[in-house]
């Protein structure tokens, strides 16, 4: 598939999702109903490009909600000693 091919299509993706829900789930059944095949790994250039984009904008450009909870996602995960 064409990158012009895959932009026009994402557009539609734009139309359809919702916010709040997650959005792997969302361009999964997007794809699907669209006849579009996704490579086993298509999240990973995804999240480089989402990460490019994060550190572009900075941190403000994000909602301070988000960021709590990641914060709170990656401390519980981190060992209790590394505090």
């Amino acid at each position: 598939m064409t990158t012009l091919k895959w932009r026009w299509k994402v557009a539609g993706l734009a139309d359809v999702v919702q916010a709040g829900q997650p959005i792997v789930g969302q361009i999964e059944a997007w794809a699907q109903a669209q006849g579009v095949n996704l490579d086993e790994h298509w999240k990973v250039p995804l999240s480089i490009k989402v990460k490019q984009r994060m550190l572009t904008r900075g941190l403000n450009a994000i909602p301070h909600d988000f960021v709590d909870r990641w914060v709170g996602l990656f401390e519980a995960f981190s060992p209790q000693d590394a505090q």
